[in-house]
């Protein structure tokens, strides 16, 4: 194998789409906390982060759509694919990976996982709220207290979502925002 073909290889390449570390194996568990449905936007954060450090976010977003020849190229891709959904499936709960089992793209996964999991939740919206609402320092320290405010206020946000314009309504509601979390706290 020559030099030429060593640094033009994709899987050498670490910025790569391609490329995969020694460690990676379809047994790799990205995140700590499988999905279960009511954890959905936490989970998909920290998948989102995984997959981005491992530069392989494209498989499951669809910019790198699967090439249609030559068949090595399909090859490659399919691999590096069925890692991806690999790595998808194992942070699932059990009864919903046996529900994305038979998909063929990790794209397909995510956009189903999306599409079941993403809309508004507006029970859990109102747990948070009256979870904010009643929230008491008690025996905690002042650290502790504001970091379990913290947490709800951060999932709560991931439920909101901010149409973007350039009137400044969103720098608006985020002073107004920023304001309320100073009166809960």
């Amino acid at each position: 194998m020559s030099a030429e073909t060593i640094t033009t290889s994709p899987s050498l390449d670490l910025s790569s789409p391609y490329h995969l570390h020694h460690s990676d194996n379809p047994g790799t568990v990205l995140v700590s906390t499988p999905l279960n449905g009511d954890n959905y936007p936490t989970w998909r954060r920290a998948m989102r982060m995984a997959l981005f450090a491992k530069n392989k976010m494209m498989f499951v977003d669809g910019t790198l759509p699967r090439p249609t020849s030559p068949p090595s190229a399909i090859q490659v891709w399919d691999r590096y694919n069925f890692m991806v959904l690999s790595w998808i499936l194992n942070v699932l709960h059990h009864t919903i990976a046996d529900s994305v089992i038979y998909s063929e793209t990790a794209s397909s996964v995510w956009q189903d996982l999306e599409e079941r999991f993403s809309r508004s939740n507006a029970p859990r919206v109102f747990h948070l709220k009256r979870s904010i609402a009643t929230v008491q320092q008690g025996t905690d320290s002042l650290s502790a207290y504001f970091t379990r405010l913290k947490i709800l206020w951060d999932e709560l946000a991931s439920y909101i979502v901010i149409p973007t314009c350039s009137c400044g309504a969103p720098f608006n509601f985020s002073t107004v925002n920023q304001q309320e979390k100073v009166y809960q706290f």
